[in-house]
């Protein structure tokens, strides 16, 4: 496999790159959970800006860690961040003026991209990619 060790963070095992990379899985279903929370207490757009924040910060810990611990942590950041914007996206585009020509194109393409996982080929998804 191509496993990173021998060009960052050297001397780890396998296990521990499979913690760094599961890290951001780890953090996006806290982050959803915590996105209703974060609304009602700073509002829609309050709660867009924090997220935002919180990717910035994560990317910039995972730019400049000096260990693979520090790397997990900020998946994890970046993860609840994801988490919580997957949750948000959708309720504040569906609040906004321009609700109908925008939120629910977005829906109809999360619900036709998750139906279309299940059995798909090529032309499946050029047509879906058409559609959409």
């Amino acid at each position: 496999m191509n496993a990173p060790e021998q060009f960052v963070f050297p001397g780890h095992s396998t296990e521990e790159w499979s913690m760094a990379v599961a890290a951001f899985c780890i953090g996006g279903p806290f982050g959803a959970v915590l996105a209703g929370k974060w609304a009602d207490q700073r509002g829609r757009r309050g709660a867009l800006l924090l997220t935002t924040w919180l990717f910035i910060a994560g990317g910039v810990l995972q730019s400049m860690a000096p260990s693979l611990l520090v790397v997990m942590v900020a998946r994890t950041v970046v993860g609840l961040s994801s988490g919580a914007s997957t949750v948000l996206v959708p309720i504040y585009l569906g609040e906004r003026k321009f609700k109908v020509d925008c939120a629910l194109p977005i829906q109809r393409d999360a619900t036709c991209g998750l139906t279309e996982l299940v059995s798909s080929t090529v032309q499946q998804w050029l047509l879906l990619i058409y559609v959409g």
